[in-house]
């Protein structure tokens, strides 16, 4: 896997030959888009998404459902789109059952020496 920040907000993912780039924005380069398969929109803010680039990219747009991109159709991100999608003869995971006292403690940050 590869991954390159850019100016701003904007990252390139590269796994087994496919690219996602996240945020790519007005401030961002536009090489970060050069091949890319798909793009993953955070938020609707112009830094985040350059909609007339992204018009004519021709590669799917993900955004948060209820997104306001005019100029382009963007799939909705909600939870149900989120799912781990499994490889061919790979056997189901069953979810791990939480504690939620272990949850609560792990989201608390931890200091050096306590």
């Amino acid at each position: 896997m590869r991954i390159t920040r850019f100016t701003h907000s904007c990252v390139r993912v590269e796994h087994d030959g496919a690219v996602l780039v996240i945020d790519p924005g007005t401030w961002s380069e536009p090489r970060a888009l050069v091949g890319a398969d798909a793009v993953l929109v955070t938020h609707e803010h112009t830094d985040h998404v350059d909609v007339l680039r992204l018009a004519g990219l021709g590669v799917p747009v993900y955004a948060p459902e209820g997104a306001r991109l005019p100029d382009l159709a963007p799939l909705p991100v909600s939870g149900a789109a989120l799912h781990r999608r499994r490889h061919p003869g790979e056997r189901p995971r069953r979810p791990a059952r939480r504690d939620p006292r272990r949850s609560a403690r792990l989201s608390q940050p931890r200091l050096p020496g306590r």
